[in-house]
This record gives structure tokens, C-alpha cells and sequence, in this order.
């Protein structure tokens, strides 16, 4: 279980386009695992950690508990600044900066072996580098620290996705949303997986369980619309594209529907002969 006494300052935040090229006669969807900050940026889902130790003291400078922690939070801020030039497109600044976050956590993970965050975003930042095995590994050694830690369960599932094992992934995010079925973002995170593997009817079921959690879950209707442009609904897919659009026109999930939308739309009017 997740410690309750790590005081989380950042938000959940992890999320990327994974598998998001966009071909011209399919519509591809978005995969991503966790949500962005204010400041479009990323970071490992566990986001910082208080200074401050499990039984409320302050500790000294020279408690490694405490120095696992300041480890820990420089390699969190690494991470998201590796995100940040992925976002400039700067893959060499970002692949330094990750191999430098990776390094903090592992750190970090020496100075306290039982602090499973570190572990877990040491599984991110191998995620990151499509490093999918190593992922895999250091997921399942923070589960062995604790088997119901969300994060690294969410984690495990996306690298089992990536990495093509398809039935341990699907089997690792219905753990995941048995636990915490409450979060939209995992269903999501399920649906898109599911899509991927072109499963598009447990897809569908698993982005509607996360529009019944949160009515404008952007890349939930995005991938909705996606699917329905895939099976040729297109008044559908125009419906979802246009709701995906509405939820935050700005973002990035925002700009791509409405170009899906302009497609669509001389499309129908190629089919039918009609100008505007």
C-alpha cells in the first residue's frame, strides 16, 4: 500500500504520446499512462516527496533516509526536465537528462532499500528509453516492497504493453482498476492498450467506463473518435472528435481532433461531390 506518511507535492503526472504516429488513411490513437501538470510538463507519477521522516521527526543531514529523499526529488526534477526537451524535440538533452534522473533513483534506492518510489520511477525512466524489460524488472521489485502500489502496477501494465506481452498487460490493468476503479485515467490507460492490440470492443467498454468517471476525459473521447473513424462511423467519430476538441482546444489531444475533424470532413465532401 502507499504510504500515506510521503506527503505527495507534485500531482500524478506522467503521461506520453506513446505509439502516436499518425498515418493518413487510419486514426491512430493516443496511448498515454497519467496526466500532465499546469505547466505541461511530466514527471515520474510518484512526484516528490517531503523531507520530513515516517515517525515526524527532522531528521539530520546525515540520515540517509532523509538524504534518499532530497536523492530522490533531484531525480524527479531531471525527469521532468527530460520530458520538457522531449516536448522542444531535443532527444539528446532528453536522454541525457534521463540517464542522470535514473541514476538519483538508484541512488536513492541505496540509501533507503525499503523506499519504494525510487524503484518504481527507475521502472519510468527505463520506460522512457523503451528500455521495456529493465522497466519490467524494476516494476516488479517495487511490488515485491509493496504488491498494491498503483503507480508501479500502472507502470508494470504500459511496459508489459510496449514490450508486445499483451495478456500479462491486460491481466496487470484489471488488477490495476479492480484496485482503483475509481480513476478514469487507468480505464484509459486499459482502453488504449486494448485498442492497440486491436481489441476495439473491450476498448470501447474500457474508455466508457472512464467518460462514466469523467465526462471530459480528453483522451478518452479522443480515442473513442478514433476507434469510430477506424470502423468507418464517421457521424460518430465526428461527435467525439468534436466533444474531444471542446475539452480543451489548446492541448495537443485538442489541435489533433479538430485536423481529424477538417479530414473528415472534405472527405464527405469528396464522397458526395458537395463544396462548400
Amino acid at each position: 500500500m502507499q504510504s500515506a506518511s510521503l506527503k505527495t507535492v507534485l500531482p500524478l503526472t506522467l503521461a506520453f504520446a506513446l505509439g502516436t504516429l499518425l498515418a493518413p488513411l487510419r486514426a491512430e490513437a493516443f496511448f498515454g499512462f497519467g496526466k500532465k501538470d499546469a505547466e505541461g510538463a511530466t514527471s515520474p507519477p510518484s512526484g516528490l516527496q517531503s523531507p520530513r521522516l515516517d515517525d515526524g521527526r527532522d531528521a539530520s543531514a546525515e540520515d540517509p533516509k532523509l538524504e534518499a529523499r532530497k536523492t530522490y526529488n533531484h531525480g524527479v526534477e531531471l525527469f521532468r526536465a527530460a520530458q520538457m526537451e522531449a516536448n522542444r524535440n531535443q532527444p539528446s538533452l532528453q536522454k541525457r537528462l534521463l540517464k542522470e534522473s535514473l541514476a538519483e533513483f538508484k541512488k536513492a534506492q541505496r540509501l533507503d532499500p525499503a523506499f519504494v518510489e525510487p524503484i518504481s520511477n527507475e521502472g519510468y525512466a527505463y520506460l522512457s528509453m523503451e528500455r521495456y524489460d529493465q522497466a519490467i524488472g524494476a516494476f516488479q521489485r517495487a511490488l515485491a516492497i509493496d504488491d498494491k502500489h498503483l503507480n508501479t502496477l500502472n507502470g508494470l501494465a504500459t511496459a508489459y504493453g510496449l514490450g508486445g506481452q499483451a495478456e500479462r498487460a491486460v491481466a496487470t490493468f484489471d488488477r490495476l482498476t479492480t484496485l482503483s476503479p475509481g480513476e478514469p485515467q487507468y480505464h484509459f490507460n486499459k482502453g488504449s492498450l486494448l485498442q492497440k492490440f486491436g481489441k476495439a470492443d473491450e476498448a470501447e467498454a474500457a474508455y466508457r467506463q472512464a467518460l462514466r468517471l469523467d465526462g471530459k476525459h480528453q483522451a478518452s473521447l479522443f480515442n473513442l473518435a478514433s476507434l469510430y473513424e477506424n470502423r468507418g462511423e464517421n457521424q460518430k467519430a465526428v461527435d467525439f472528435y468534436q466533444q474531444a476538441k471542446a475539452a480543451d482546444i489548446g492541448s495537443p489531444v485538442g489541435l489533433e481532433a479538430l485536423r481529424r475533424l477538417e479530414r473528415l470532413r472534405q472527405a464527405t465532401q469528396t464522397t458526395t461531390g458537395g463544396t462548400r
